[in-house]
């Protein structure tokens, strides 16, 4: 299997050093499926088989005249043993995958506590980030958000929820049985009085133009491509188990909306979110009082989402809202741009009318719930960080970060260099290049 997929990756190389444009796009994708897949079977080879840490690990594969290559073809395996690190800044941010270990991000890692973190082309940083951010968001998105609150709330009906969260909660909230019942409380008992596990459906024109609602720290309704003004989208509940969704005039007088049923499902997927944060943090010192091991914050915060019966796209699609918790630094800040859209990002939700589910409108919502902002404040509470760019201090809030915001957030550490500190580097590179 590993020679079949080196041949193929060899061949692939060979063909994209000669031009990269005689390459099919499906080889290119085959090729790359094959070598993820590949990958993700040797490291469970490995960690399972040559040793308990990365250190005896790659000691294995030293040893092993047969494995020795996997070094030359994984460069990475050898991370444990290396304090020096170069890289784009996408590598940075996505996993590192060293296979003699399970794959980590380099900011949940310790190898970033204490670092220096130098960022070459400091603004361009905020673009790799952004994009990164944005198609994690994307193919998370989320088909159908009260579809999820019911989820979520018919998954306390399963024994092996409830077994997973067994024990005494603690008055102050910080332990995983507490969080199971204030969830449960919140997700299975008002989410019905609240009729947020109700089907939803509009009455309107099928080939209509569909209505989207946009969210960040105000909510925006767009009805047919134009602003609604004097209109907002209500919710009939006259039926039991049906939210009918319909377009109002404003002057019609108060009506349950379907603006305050998302606020509400939105701030029920926060809480959510904040409660497994907390469920995780007490499940990593369980691993680590009592199994004697460190379990990464991503591992422990996947565990206990398993745990709702959620799928695989509905798990990935709280986990960095999930993780953002444990990177938020708690601090007042300012900036040219609303705190809170850094640190909380925003919800994009539309509404899908298809024939295969004819008899419900499903919400589909889309959440970038980090920011490059969060992520390099988050980076810099932990590393000593240092930008390098000519034009970092440009007042832009979309080619740049913003650096208001971070220095509010990040106070004393936040540093500039003086035009004394300029000068006096300036000297000293000149020294160095006679």
């Amino acid at each position: 299997e590993f020679r079949r997929v080196l041949f193929r990756s060899s061949g692939l190389c060979m063909v994209e050093n000669r031009d990269k444009r005689n390459v099919p796009p499906e080889l290119q994708d085959a090729a790359a499926k094959a070598e993820s897949a590949f990958r993700r079977w040797l490291s469970g080879y490995v960690c399972k088989n040559l040793g308990r840490t990365a250190r005896e690990r790659l000691a294995s594969i030293r040893a092993d005249e047969k494995l020795r290559h996997l070094i030359e073809l994984y460069p990475a395996i050898e991370s444990c043993e290396k304090s020096v690190f170069f890289m784009t800044t996408d590598k940075f941010y996505m996993n590192n995958s060293t296979i003699v270990e399970p794959s980590y991000s380099f900011l949940d890692s310790d190898i970033t506590k204490g670092a220096l973190v130098f960022l070459d082309e400091f603004d361009a940083c905020k673009d790799a980030i952004l994009n990164h951010q944005i198609e994690e968001a994307a193919k998370n998105a989320v088909g159908n958000v009260f579809g999820l609150i019911k989820k979520i709330g018919d998954s306390f009906d399963s024994p092996m929820t409830e077994d997973f969260f067994a024990g005494e909660p603690e008055s102050n909230g910080h332990n995983a049985a507490y969080v199971y019942q204030e969830i449960k409380k919140k997700f299975h008992d008002e989410a019905r009085e609240k009729r947020l596990n109700v089907t939803f459906k509009y009455r309107g024109e099928q080939d209509a133009p569909k209505s989207f609602i946009f969210k960040d720290t105000d909510h925006i309704t767009i009805l047919e491509q134009k602003k609604s003004d004097g209109k907002f989208l209500a919710l009939d509940e006259s039926k039991p188990t049906l939210n009918y969704i319909y377009k109002a005039d404003v002057k019609d007088g108060k009506k349950a909306t379907l603006n305050g049923a998302l606020m509400t499902a939105q701030g029920d997927i926060e809480f959510f979110a904040r409660g497994i944060a907390i469920a995780a943090r007490d499940l990593m010192a369980h691993a680590h009082d009592v199994q004697h091991r460190d379990l990464s914050v991503t591992d422990a915060v996947h565990t206990c989402l398993e745990r709702f019966d959620l799928s695989e796209q509905e798990i990935e699609y709280f986990m960095p809202i999930v993780l953002s918790d444990f990177t938020r630094k708690k601090r007042k800040a300012e900036g040219s741009m609303s705190p809170e859209f850094y640190e909380r990002g925003f919800s994009f939700n539309s509404m899908a009318d298809q024939d295969a589910s004819y008899l419900e409108t499903k919400i589909k919502s889309v959440s970038l719930s980090s920011t490059p902002e969060s992520y390099l404040c988050a980076l810099a509470s932990q590393a000593y960080v240092v930008g390098l760019s000519a034009t970092a201090t440009l007042r832009s809030s979309t080619g740049n970060f913003d650096l208001s915001y971070l220095q509010s957030k990040l106070g004393e550490a936040f540093y500039r260099p003086t035009p004394e500190d300029k000068a006096r580097m300036a000297a000293q590179i000149a020294k160095q290049m006679k």
